[in-house]
């Protein structure tokens, strides 16, 4: 496996939880259906997770023009999940949401899930974000010097309508979301 850049989210059943750094390996590239990693932290270790009803996820600056067709987030347990790109919005936290996922049904491990075509801009600063219904479903570490947001949010209105299209309120934090997105043939 080739060393890359991940990103990742995780909520603990008592609250936020912020785990420590390690070694972060990129998923073998390309994979058997055409997708391969293209940014956000997809490491395997152990750690925390997060409480149901928090949006939460890690900025990017894009170092190269691409179009994404694919977020994948690690689960610790089986459990409702939706994933989101997002543009900053200026200010260094989430903006305009960009394409999402919808709900998914995840199992524990990795959960992969199409998006619409999401083109982002090389230097452009952009968010992976993500909810799930209950505690112990998301997963990340604290990581010192990681930039990262959560936000409470109730799972019914994801239902019902969709991860937000434009909110603010975030609350920052040093972790790395589970989660990463991918370029697809």
């Amino acid at each position: 496996m080739k060393k890359g850049f991940v990103v990742f989210l995780v909520l603990a059943g008592f609250g936020l939880v912020l785990l420590s750094c390690g070694k972060k390996d990129e998923p073998a590239s390309p994979s058997s259906d055409g997708c391969s990693y293209a940014f956000g932290y997809n490491l395997n270790d152990d750690n925390m997770d997060w409480q149901g009803n928090y949006l939460a996820g890690n900025d990017f600056t894009m170092s190269g023009d691409m179009v994404i067709k694919r977020l994948s987030l690690k689960a610790a347990n089986a459990g409702k999940i939706a994933m989101a790109i997002y543009a900053d919005n200026g200010s260094g936290v989430p903006g305009a949401l960009i394409a999402e996922t919808g709900v998914i049904n995840g199992r524990a491990g990795w959960n992969h899930a199409a998006i619409p075509e999401a083109a982002l801009e090389n230097g452009s600063k952009y968010w992976l974000i993500a909810i799930s219904q209950n505690t112990s479903v998301m997963t990340s570490r604290t990581a010192a010097g990681i930039v990262g947001v959560f936000k409470s949010y109730l799972w019914d209105d994801v239902e019902a309508f969709g991860i937000p299209s434009d909110i603010g309120g975030w609350t920052g934090y040093d972790n790395e979301m589970k989660i990463y997105a991918s370029v697809c043939d």
